[in-house]
């Protein structure tokens, strides 16, 4: 696990592009994707504790090294050969990062990839279905089925988290989702919370729930 933290998040700041270079290679260190897929789960439920020693700036670099096209390692929760009760609990793993870790951080350098977490994640699952502009919840198989259930729920408990920043980063990864929970839940969010918020902001919060936002 030090090796995993030390390849994505040990560079310096001024290295914002660090895996777009080719010398970087996750083979360096020898992983097997289930391995991998223990190490994210357990970096998620502990990033606090895990990424102590980085800054902000690096954490940040880190992180869209996970989602960059030079690793893709999140495409690891859509493939097959590994169980689905292991994938599923790394979805499940990722509530405690919002919860624990992105509440308490609001330093400037990581709000984009917080933001956009729940976007590349959904993506990637409609993507990994063979579904890339018109997503039907019917066509899905089993398998697939369960998974974005576990994204929902999943987002269900970040939008739960006391934190305005965390509640407006699930809602939305909720806003791609086309799960079809999520017309009733953003409704009942808004119902509970629209007088703290301007009317634009409602406005975005109803593009949420119709599933239109950008």
């Amino acid at each position: 696990m030090d090796e995993f933290l030390q390849f994505f998040f040990d560079h310096p700041e001024s290295e914002q592009f660090w895996y777009a270079d080719p010398r970087y290679a996750l083979a360096d260190i020898s992983i097997s994707s289930p391995l991998l897929l223990d190490h994210l789960t357990s970096l998620f439920q502990n990033f606090a504790a895990a990424t102590s020693r980085y800054s902000p700036a690096q954490i940040s670099h880190g992180i869209w090294a996970v989602f960059s096209p030079s690793f893709s390692l999140l495409d690891i929760l859509w493939d097959p050969t590994i169980a689905l009760e292991k994938r599923t609990q790394c979805i499940h793993s990722m509530a405690a990062l919002f919860a624990d870790y992105v509440s308490a951080n609001d330093a400037e350098s990581l709000q984009r990839c917080f933001y956009m977490w729940w976007h590349i994640v959904v993506t990637g699952f409609w993507t990994h279905q063979g579904q890339f502009e018109t997503l039907d919840v019917s066509q899905l198989n089993p398998e697939a089925a369960s998974l974005l259930e576990t994204i929902f729920e999943t987002l269900k408990q970040i939008l739960a988290v006391p934190d305005p920043r965390v509640q407006g980063y699930a809602l939305h990864g909720l806003g791609h989702l086309q799960h079809p929970g999520v017309r009733d839940l953003v409704q009942h969010y808004i119902d509970q919370n629209k007088d703290r918020f301007t009317e634009e902001h409602v406005q975005w919060m109803e593009q949420c729930r119709d599933g239109v936002v950008s």
